[in-house]
């Protein structure tokens, strides 16, 4: 069982790389504040990233998120996905593109909820999970992103009905649920492996 090294409370809570639990970071944060400094220091460098946002003079602006980094020769930006070689900002990968990822809590915000089966319950049972508004579930909204704008996926293959339906499969089979396919209609056509 995970223990506080501050009030040593024992608690499933507790995180065993951060040490202290959520009372002590609330109530006496001046004091443990050094040792979630260290864990965030020890874990940043497990992974290669800096400790804090670059902020070399001479370095590569990056302004795509609130640290602005700047960048060092032959450096890595703080989330670790840019770089900065012979004078130009890069992403890690030139081969393989960045996935931005959120939940999106339903009912959403999305421009289609008004006849989105999951904010009207329109298709109930078949395409929704409630008769109303599906109230406390979550959509995984996915996009592919390249700077400075996004990349739009419309010069992709449409995903195939086979590869979406195998995907649900697993899915199920792993023990997810109300885990389900959204419109079938933007599949592609079924194509045998």
């Amino acid at each position: 069982m995970p223990k506080c090294k501050h009030c040593n409370k024992e608690s499933i809570t507790i995180s065993q790389s951060l040490g202290v639990c959520v009372d002590c970071i609330r109530r006496d944060f001046k004091n443990v504040r050094s040792q979630i400094e260290k864990a965030h220091t020890d874990s940043r460098k497990k992974y290669g990233l800096p400790v804090y946002p670059p902020n070399d003079p001479d370095g590569i602006s990056c302004k795509i998120c609130v640290n602005e980094c700047k960048i060092p020769a032959d450096g890595i930006s703080y989330c670790g996905l840019r770089t900065n070689k012979d004078r130009k900002r890069t992403s890690v990968s030139q081969n393989e593109g960045n996935l931005e990822w959120y939940y999106d809590t339903l009912p959403t915000n999305c421009v289609a909820d008004w006849v989105c089966p999951a904010g009207t319950g329109a298709g109930y049972p078949e395409y929704s999970c409630t008769e109303g508004p599906e109230i406390g579930y979550k959509n995984l909204a996915a996009y592919l992103e390249k700077r400075p704008v996004p990349l739009y996926m419309d010069d992709l293959p449409t995903t195939s009905r086979n590869h979406a339906f195998g995907c649900l499969d697993i899915a199920r089979k792993k023990g997810l649920k109300h885990v389900r396919i959204g419109n079938i209609h933007l599949l592609g056509e079924h194509i045998d492996p």
